[in-house]
């Protein structure tokens, strides 16, 4: 970056008001040399706040002792002119270093400027403040720099050697007559002056009106007609706020399923105000799930503001995808990012990690190492060599999300995944220290990367809960099962459990969904299928269960339903493998059982018979401190950019429709009838796959029949829309 030097006016509150936005409006937090005469300095420390700003770390006061000459500043490197009173917008300094270093051919280079009219865009409001009309301008920029006949003596960026050649100019640069002799003289000498449309500066002083000299007039005059700022009327529509506003963006790469990772995605982003998040989503269906990408400007969004569709999707996650790693650099040029956060990469390209950004990648689950997400064949998985890997594709049960993937693509994309992460110095997060305990038993060169635990944090509202009364020994437990009850969630094991506690408990299925149907008319078994989110506390509180029950049968990482419990109060039964040993403490905060209906029963009869140990258990939930998302997003700022654009700003030309896509245009989403038809299709695949109220060749058949009618829509669906060419 250049030595900045800021030229005091005879103003001394316009010289501070162009100090302030040095400071504030700066990303590099370079230090900016004040040019000042003793008096002048005099009236500057007489204004308020004044000696605070000029007696700060960022300011160094040069007493002019004499003219400001090249000659004087010829050893300095490339220098930045700013005159005293010009007005600075956010992330000025890096925008205009973007627009140097992509124009090397300039001796100099001026920022447009409302108060300079060769330099000024035609606005078609004019008036509005700069922070508005300087988004209005970059969201049309054209991200080019071109040739002008005089250079800006308010803003000037002079290269070192273009300043050495000029050393024999006596002129004193303080002056703007000085500054103006040194851009004609630049151009006696060979040089030329640049204009970038990246930035917008303000010059609220008086008029920029200086004599041409002769040999300039003609060119002057020829440049006021070709002018292109002349032939273009900047719009009313701005970049975005929030992708201007000095916080720092990031790109949040998911899959579009929903589940416990978006809701993870909302926790953070709600935590986080003082950053922006863009949420980028891989869209298919069921084994093509990166047909297209969709970018929101926020996670509550429903429409996305870009679409990409690929000619040949991803199955699972590319190694390398020519599409798709466009679509990540034009995302990152475009919309300002500063680091990458990586939720999933189902559906993603490993390109997305080679940005050369800040990138963590979150291990939400244990993909793309395990294509069953969870690392459970049969029970926990404490090593997947090439032969197990190819018996868990064929006969895997929970192994359904990737059919098409062969075990030899799989072991080529985990060496893909290892070397992409350790040379791109990706950060690795894990939720729990359980999963890189497993890590450690299925690829220790994973370890060396040094991953780090962040646990998840929890929005929760404890006030809303009260402490739920005590167990009336004797009669019997409330148990609540909270969320589906699906096959790796538990079903086998809680119908096994089922008919060995009906005597000592009764059982609350809460938000189960469909799975719950099949227990709806049985004694015993409270069934309410669906929740709102937001009313889950005081749910749990009017339901007073009396322990909360856990059956997952695949590690969890970490686990939301055991927050909610605790966060409830409600001491969970949990068993003790993935997350759980480590966040639950046998018999202080809940109780730990081995995976088996046998050892659920014994701990259940054991609380029945002794109800003093819930009591002990609650109060020891009672006593713990709850982890905050505000916590685990000061823990993930850590490893951030607390800046924006401290990785450098690239110019290119950029058009926003920050309304949404709409369907039907290029690139935007197919034709909306074909889509949701699309969408139906991989739904109904999925819910076939899952339903447990189907046996399983039911659904076999159920599954055989929907393939059958879907390949007969869609081959008709082509047939009435092909173009026919007469």
């Amino acid at each position: 970056m250049a030595t900045v030097y800021l030229l005091a006016a005879d103003k001394p509150a316009a010289t501070l008001a162009t100090l302030e936005d040095c400071l504030a409006h700066s990303v590099q937090q370079q230090v900016v040399t004040l040019v000042v005469s003793a008096d002048q300095l005099s009236a500057l420390r007489a204004l308020p706040a004044a000696s605070a700003m000029l007696d700060s770390p960022g300011v160094r006061i040069l007493d002019a002792g004499g003219p400001l000459t090249c000659a004087r500043l010829a050893e300095q490197g490339d220098l930045l002119l700013l005159a005293g009173g010009v007005r600075l917008p956010h992330t000025w300094d890096v925008r205009l270093a973007g627009a140097v270093a992509a124009s090397p051919g300039f001796a100099t280079l001026s920022a447009c400027c409302r108060g300079f009219a060769l330099h000024q865009p035609d606005f078609k409001q004019p008036e509005d403040e700069l922070a508005l009309l300087d988004r209005i301008l970059l969201n049309e920029s054209t991200g080019m720099a071109w040739t002008v006949p005089v250079a800006s003596p308010v803003c000037l960026y002079l290269r070192a050697e273009w300043c050495a050649r000029a050393r024999g100019l006596q002129a004193d640069l303080r002056q703007l007559q000085g500054r103006v002799a040194l851009g004609q003289t630049l151009q006696l000498l060979g040089g030329s002056h640049g204009l970038s449309d990246v930035l917008l500066l303000d010059w609220p002083g008086d008029a920029l009106d200086f004599a041409t000299p002769p040999q300039l007039e003609a060119r002057v005059r020829a440049f006021e007609h070709a002018n292109p700022l002349r032939y273009r009327v900047l719009g009313e529509l701005p970049l975005p706020d929030a992708l201007l506003d000095g916080r720092p963006v990031q790109l949040h790469v998911m899959h579009s399923w929903g589940g416990g990772l978006e809701r993870w995605v909302h926790d953070y982003c709600d935590a986080t105000p003082d950053r922006q998040n863009l949420i980028l989503k891989s869209i298919g269906s069921v084994g093509l799930y990166g047909q297209r990408l969709a970018l929101f400007l926020d996670i509550t969004h429903g429409e996305p503001v870009r679409v990409w569709d690929f000619a040949d999707g991803i199955c699972a996650t590319a190694q390398h995808h020519h599409e798709y790693a466009a679509a990540i650099r034009e995302i990152i040029q475009t919309y300002l990012v500063d680091s990458v956060i990586v939720s999933s990469l189902i559906g993603h390209s490993l390109d997305v990690l080679r940005t050369g950004l800040p990138t963590l990648h979150v291990w939400h689950e244990f993909y793309p190492y395990c294509p069953a997400l969870y690392i459970h064949f049969g029970g926990t998985c404490r090593s997947c060599t090439p032969d197990r890997l190819a018996a868990c594709t064929a006969s895997n049960p929970i192994n359904n999300l990737f059919r098409s993937v062969l075990p030899a693509e799989w072991l080529s994309l985990r060496s893909a995944y290892l070397d992409t992460v350790r040379t791109q110095q990706v950060r690795l997060i894990a939720p729990s220290q359980s999963v890189i305990d497993h890590y450690g038993e299925l690829e220790p060169a994973l370890l060396a990367l040094a991953p780090q635990v962040i646990p998840h944090g929890m929005a929760w509202s404890p006030a809303a809960v009260p402490v739920p009364a005590a167990h009336v020994a004797g009669g019997k437990l409330k148990l609540v099962v909270l969320g589906a009850l699906t096959e790796h969630k538990g079903l086998k094991l809680f119908e096994a459990l089922l008919p060995q506690i009906t005597a000592h408990a009764e059982v609350i299925l809460l938000g189960c969904g469909e799975s719950g149907a099949q227990f709806a008319n049985k004694r015993g078994i409270t069934v309410i299928p669906r929740y709102k989110r937001q009313a889950l506390p005081a749910l749990l509180a009017e339901l007073a269960p009396d322990a909360g029950l856990l059956m997952s049968i695949w590690p969890e990482t970490f686990s939301y339903t055991l927050s909610e419990l605790m966060c409830a109060g409600i001491p969970p039964i949990a068993p003790a493998h993935g997350a759980y040993p480590e966040r639950v403490i046998d018999g202080s905060n809940g109780f730990l059982c081995e995976p088996t209906a046998a050892s659920y029963a014994g701990v259940i009869r054991r609380l029945h018979a002794d109800p003093a140990l819930l009591a002990v258990a609650r109060s020891g939930l009672g006593a713990q401190a709850h982890r905050s998302c505000a916590e685990m997003a000061s823990d993930y700022a850590a490893l951030l950019p607390r800046r924006a654009l401290q990785g450098g700003f690239m110019p290119v030309a950029r058009s926003f429709a920050t309304k949404g896509v709409a369907l039907g245009l290029a690139n935007a989403f197919p034709d909306s009838m074909r889509q949701a038809m699309f969408n139906a299709h991989g739904f109904l695949r999925i819910k076939l796959a899952t339903t447990p109220r189907l046996k399983r060749w039911q659904r076999r058949l159920a599954g055989w029949g929907l393939e059958l009618t879907m390949s007969m829509i869609y081959r008709l669906w082509r047939l009435i829309s092909r173009e026919r060419w007469q």
